[in-house]
């Protein structure tokens, strides 16, 4: 087992790897992943299953590496707009 001091900086490509996008209904007693859309915005189908490990992940970083804040209310209805990814964990490229 290799012991990384704290001094030392990791690389983004290691974090991503373990980074995944989480949502609750119950603040915060469950967690679970996002559901990809089963559908493109061109009306492709899109294969990317949950229980294939496969799910969306929201990146809340711009494109200039600033961080973009997420918002949530109560009276929320549920309508999520963002930018991401699908697959198994966080990524920047594009599918």
């Amino acid at each position: 087992m290799q012991v990384q001091r704290i001094n030392e900086s990791v690389q983004a490509t290691e974090v991503q790897r373990s980074v995944i996008s989480l949502i609750t209904h119950n603040k915060g007693g469950s967690w679970d992943t996002l559901r990809s859309p089963t559908k493109t915005s061109k009306g492709k189908d899109i294969d990317c299953y949950q229980e294939d490990n496969c799910s969306l992940h929201l990146e809340i970083y711009t494109s200039m590496g600033n961080h973009s804040p997420v918002y949530s209310a109560e009276s929320s209805i549920g309508v999520v707009i963002g930018t991401g990814n699908l697959g198994k964990y966080l990524s920047d490229n594009d599918v």
